[in-house]
């Protein structure tokens, strides 16, 4: 497979990292996006023999199963009695914080345009989550 070929490609140059979905450089994010993709058939089931063997061999995981709000916020929590004056970053270098600060990104986002349930806003104000008010 050709894309696979590119995936090898990207490792040979980027031992380091995986091509990213949401990258600025059109040939990553397009590689990016593909890999996701075969993550998700990974986790699936619905690739099998030899494709599913090659991206192993390369470390590719299966996608993780998606979490429920409720078990991100427990996360938060968690994270906050560690971490008592401090917020989870985007930008930080441990994967987990980074996936709980982007998690939290978008639920203040949700929070600020009113997209979120009753119940849910109320367990992040409680919190102490805060957002700007929408323009």
């Amino acid at each position: 497979d050709e894309r696979y070929a590119e995936l090898v490609a990207w490792q040979k140059d980027h031992a380091d990292g995986w091509p990213s979905a949401v990258s600025k450089d059109a040939q990553e994010k397009s590689l990016g996006m593909w890999l996701s993709g075969q993550r998700g058939k990974l986790r699936d089931g619905e690739l099998e023999g030899e494709q599913a063997e090659q991206l192993r061999a390369l470390g590719v995981e299966p996608a993780d199963k998606q979490k429920s709000w409720d078990e991100h916020y427990a996360e938060l929590v968690a994270w906050q009695k560690d971490h008592v004056d401090a917020w989870p970053s985007e930008k930080s270098k441990d994967t987990q914080e980074k996936s709980l600060g982007m998690w939290l990104s978008r639920q203040r986002g949700k929070l600020r345009n009113g997209e979120l349930d009753g119940g849910q806003a109320e367990k992040l104000c409680k919190l102490g989550v805060v957002t700007t008010q929408k323009q």
